[in-house]
């Protein structure tokens, strides 16, 4: 990975470390961050399901899209990694899913026909009706005083001032591409054939056929690039495909519901050999997009490109070695909603200083890290969400530490700015820094909301009253 190359290796950060808890870190501020540093919120297309980032992009109306991380620092020279944390996925918080001639996508079609798959049944249909209440949202991005915002486009939409950080493909896939290429299994997902036949002089006598190639994401991917490029410096091509081909193609969680035993009992499905048939053609899908963005786009556009992987820390209890010889560790942690993901906020270090290590200073970016409660516990529980503020200044206390170190960390994005459609566990479990009634679409600050407003601007003058946002609004 050549610092010269300008690629962006984004690497998505789910700490999940055995090492006990450390409680009482000295508390940060804003200013202990090197000038330029990111701080931001995001969400993703499906989860919010609503807004239009072709709308924020000021872009035609055809282009309607989602927002993916917007972020105010200049494209650098160098590589760079993003490790995700606060955004948005249009899946999750776009809502709108038939709407201005968008497509459906595999997440519209198996939330439709296997609702039993998801926690409590429900879909993203409207989720945070973020198509039609972007403006509102972005007024909530402002007044928390963030510079950046991370979401993602929807594919399925694309084609039938806060800068972005635009991630093309965060789970969701077109269910047209699932039908004729058998999604990411099917290399015609990369490769479709159409045939130009043209004149060639050659002896004043002869035709050739040329057999053009044309990679569906690739195409996709220019159809962006060409359209947003001249306003997007930060570009990502897929969000954790190290997580997703696993729970598509081993777990056969999320559509299209793939697995074979020990991993489950699906309908079809090959757990041993689809994961990997879908990682090639994903690979292969960002390799083409990346190659067409630094060949025909990045110079006139001055951006970057890269991809986010998932990455999870671990530690054994004792340093030096496992306790009795075995390979098993103890988690004394906080446990969150999510099972065997808990609250470690001193793995942050070690984590970002073995990728500083690893990979030589290339820039690093937060781009997703979040606090997850269940939907059940009571709104005054929900709203006065002491143990995500707590989370968040652990976590933000350790990186700087980190970057006092020597690491190179630009950036820190919480997940997420709204409450959104959680994939299979529908709106059972909320990670927004803003409660969203999901029957009125209201969006009520959180105390995590105001924390981070304090924390980026030094001042905690966000009230309800101002920063609920109703069904009408």
């Amino acid at each position: 990975m050549a610092a010269s190359s300008r690629r962006i290796a984004l690497v998505v950060v789910a700490l999940v470390v055995a090492a006990a808890f450390v409680p009482g870190a000295r508390a940060v501020d804003r200013s202990e961050f090197p000038p330029g540093f990111l701080f931001g919120a995001g969400t993703s297309a499906y989860q919010v399901r609503a807004y239009s980032s072709a709308l924020l992009l000021n872009s035609s109306r055809y282009a309607r899209t989602r927002r993916c991380c917007l972020n105010s620092m200049a494209a650098s020279d160098d590589d760079w990694f993003l490790l995700r944390r606060c955004n948005c996925n249009n899946e999750q918080i776009e809502g709108a899913y038939l709407e201005d001639g968008k497509g459906l996508c595999n997440w519209d079609v198996f939330t439709h026909a296997h609702s039993e798959g998801i926690m409590d049944g429900r879909n993203g249909d409207v989720a945070d009706d973020h198509y039609h209440r972007y403006m509102g949202d972005v007024e909530l991005l402002q007044s928390l005083g963030v510079n950046s915002y991370r979401f993602s486009i929807s594919w399925a939409r694309i084609l039938p001032r806060i800068e972005p950080f635009v991630t093309l493909n965060h789970f969701d896939l077109p269910h047209e591409l699932e039908t004729r290429f058998s999604g990411w299994l099917g290399a015609g997902i990369r490769y479709s054939s159409s045939y130009e036949i043209r004149s060639v002089a050659f002896d004043d006598r002869s035709l050739t056929n040329e057999i053009k190639f044309r990679e569906e994401f690739g195409y996709f991917a220019d159809v962006c690039f060409r359209s947003f490029g001249d306003r997007v410096m930060f570009w990502t091509t897929f969000n954790e495909p190290n997580l997703v081909t696993k729970f598509m193609y081993m777990l056969g969680a999320y559509p299209p519901n793939h697995c074979s035993p020990p991993f489950g009992n699906c309908n079809g499905g090959d757990s041993l050999r689809e994961p990997y048939v879908a990682a090639h053609n994903i690979i292969m899908s960002h390799a083409a997009a990346v190659r067409n963005y630094k060949e025909n786009y990045q110079a006139k556009q001055g951006g970057s490109i890269g991809i986010v992987i998932a990455m999870k820390w671990y530690e054994p209890e004792h340093h030096g070695g496992y306790p009795g010889g075995t390979a098993c560790t103890v988690v004394r942690a906080r446990v969150t909603a999510f099972s065997g993901y808990y609250v470690v906020p001193e793995a942050m270090e070690p984590a970002i200083m073995y990728v500083n290590r690893r990979y030589k200073g290339t820039p690093v970016y937060i781009t997703e890290n979040g606090y997850s409660e269940w939907s059940n516990s009571s709104k005054e529980e929900l709203l006065n969400d002491t143990e995500r503020v707590n989370y968040h200044k652990g976590y933000v206390t350790y990186l700087s530490k980190a970057i006092r170190n020597g690491a190179n960390v630009r950036g820190y994005f919480i997940w997420t700015l709204l409450d959104n459609f959680e994939w299979m566990f529908g709106f059972s479990v909320r990670y927004g820094l803003y409660h969203v009634d999901f029957d009125t679409q209201e969006r009520i600050p959180r105390s995590s909301a105001r924390w981070y407003q304090e924390f980026l601007t030094g001042s905690s003058n966000l009230t309800r009253e101002q920063r609920a946002w109703r069904a009408d609004s």
